[in-house]
């Protein structure tokens, strides 16, 4: 998929995206918003990069080190059972 393909997909959901060059920003990202996001996905000097968005502002990320812990966490936050929005990511660090 390129950029331009995953850039829109997201501006779609409301997400602002940026482009980077591996985790290295190639644009000021702080205030990007979708009509940026729509400028950079259609810059075809951005057709090969990687697709960054800021944390925070639409998409809140959450780091749980222990799955038990899980539910509690979604409780605190407020998303309690309305897991559909929800997207669960593991990593292999500390395995």
């Amino acid at each position: 998929m390129s950029y331009k393909e995953a850039a829109e997909e997201f501006i779609e959901a409301g997400i602002p995206v940026f482009p980077c060059e591996g985790k290295k920003p190639l644009v000021r990202w702080r205030k990007v918003g979708l009509p940026a996001a729509r400028k950079f996905a259609n810059d075809p000097k951005y057709a090969s990069k990687n697709l960054a968005f800021q944390d925070g502002r639409t998409i809140t990320r959450v780091d749980i080190d222990d799955p038990a812990l899980i539910p509690k966490v979604l409780g605190i936050i407020g998303l309690g059972r309305a897991q559909s929005n929800l997207l669960r990511l593991e990593t292999l660090r500390g395995k």
